[in-house]
């Protein structure tokens, strides 16, 4: 990032204001010339308000989470955790039920009895059905006098 920008009082107070007071905090590229404007009045004070910034921002303490916010949080974490239960074992079921179906259209298709069907009236055998063989005449669909 500082490789190919010169360092000049206003790059270095943007340093100086990203990376804080102390210069081994900063990119390796920008300590050497960051060093030599740090000697002058101008980089002093750069510095010196930016030592204050830092002391400030160190003295900052976050309060501790109230014991209503911990509550709230493990609540919403526990609804959230069953919700996605549920649906988990939802889309669970869905699959078992699916790949049910699929085994099932499998071993229909694998276990059923092959029977060659012919349409032509011509061919042996053309009277035989999945049912049995219709030409028996055991069956009739008139009725005997």
């Amino acid at each position: 990032m500082g490789e190919n920008v010169a360092m000049n009082p206003e790059r270095f107070a943007a340093l100086a204001d990203a990376y804080g007071a102390q210069i081994a905090r900063w990119p390796d590229a920008e300590r050497a010339a960051a060093a030599a404007i740090a000697e002058t009045a101008q980089g002093k004070e750069i510095l010196r308000r930016a030592d204050k910034l830092d002391a400030l921002l160190d003295s900052h303490r976050v309060a501790p989470p109230s014991a209503n916010l911990r509550a709230q949080v493990l609540r919403q974490a526990t609804e959230k955790f069953k919700k996605k239960r549920v649906v988990r074992w939802r889309i669970g079921l869905a699959g078992v039920g699916f790949a049910g179906v699929i085994v099932g259209m499998i071993m229909a298709t694998l276990l059923a009895p092959s029977v060659y069907f012919s349409l032509s009236h011509n061919t042996p055998g053309a009277e035989t059905t999945a049912f049995g063989d219709i030409a028996s005449g055991s069956m009739s669909l008139e009725e005997e006098d």
